[in-house]
């Protein structure tokens, strides 16, 4: 804090700051309610003891007397305000058991497993029989490498700052807990079990993937992100699925099995498809998830109406 209270912060007298200003915003964009206890107790138990009262009471009455509805990525955004009210700067990231991973460093994990941990960001764990890189570790971005192995993150920093590099794809944190696995060839699996993370092309093609708690979504060697998916998804629906854009007749499978909660996955396959298939694509999510609006603009990928849709989709989960 800055050595007195701020009025703003506990009682909403007065201007914020801009710290202050940007956790106001997350909480504005609020979409679902978050239990603010069990916020404060993961957040105490990461902070290994460095929080005290004060901070504790502030962030629960800011969050009781604000809109206190948190989307995913408002949660993140409160991690990562609270982070830096109580923690100290740095950007170094630490290994377990004591010495610093440095820029450039690769670690070869071999049958055991490493963790790291950097101070306002968050820990990650690296799996047996992996090779990682640490490429940035500054205040605006820490990047990993994950070349081959796999990983968990768990990350508290606001989102867009956290990235791990693959063959395949880029991971983006939103504010998340994640696994990211990495095969020799370059293919690899995301399992996000908390907030969100955005898989990024490599390949040129503009495309994201949104990936949700719950949700599994492949890392293609090609530079392309595969195509989310809930995990609850039934088993004939996750086989056409994987061999949708090559094995005759999946398609229509992928569009007869969908429920509702699989319009993540429809969605995803619009800006995928071209022509009736695309129109077939709509047409499906259109009787899951109906349109906020014609579909046309959906046809031709308007972002506004790809935006408005996509969050009709998520409602409907």
């Amino acid at each position: 804090m800055n050595g007195h209270e701020n009025d703003w912060l506990v009682d909403g007298v007065g201007e914020p700051d801009a710290m202050e200003r940007g956790a106001e915003d997350a909480l504005r964009g609020a979409r679902w309610k978050a239990d603010v206890d069990d916020l404060v107790a993961r957040l105490e138990r990461d902070s290994a003891g460095r929080t005290t009262a004060g901070a504790e009471r502030a962030v629960r009455r800011k969050a009781w007397s604000r809109p206190a509805v948190l989307s995913a990525a408002g949660l993140a955004m409160v991690f990562g305000a609270w982070a830096l009210l109580i923690r100290p700067g740095g950007s170094a990231w630490e290994r377990a058991g004591g010495g610093a991973w440095r820029v450039g460093v690769w670690v070869e994990t071999g049958s055991g497993t490493q963790e790291f941990a950097a101070t306002s960001v968050g820990r990650v764990t690296v799996g047996p029989g992996s090779r990682v890189r640490l490429v940035a570790a500054e205040n605006d971005e820490h990047r990993l490498e994950l070349a081959q192995g796999s990983l968990e993150a768990f990350i508290y920093a606001p989102p867009r700052l956290f990235f791990v590099e693959t063959p395949g794809a880029t991971a983006v944190d939103m504010g998340c807990a994640y696994e990211l696995e990495v095969a020799e060839d370059g293919s690899g699996l995301l399992r996000v079990t908390g907030g969100w993370v955005e898989l990024e092309a490599k390949d040129g093609s503009g495309l994201v993937s949104r990936v949700p708690a719950g949700a599994v979504c492949e890392v293609r060697a090609d530079g392309a992100p595969g195509l989310p998916r809930f995990e609850d998804a039934g088993e004939g629906f996750a086989a056409a699925l994987a061999g949708w854009d090559s094995a005759p007749g999946a398609l229509d499978l992928v569009l007869e099995q969908a429920r509702a909660r699989d319009g993540l996955t429809l969605w995803h396959l619009v800006p995928r498809t071209m022509g009736d298939d695309r129109a077939a694509v709509v047409d499906r999510l259109s009787e899951l998830v109906p349109a906020v609006g014609p579909p046309d603009g959906v046809l031709t990928l308007d972002p506004a109406a790809m935006e408005a849709w996509w969050s009709a989709v998520r409602r409907s989960w």
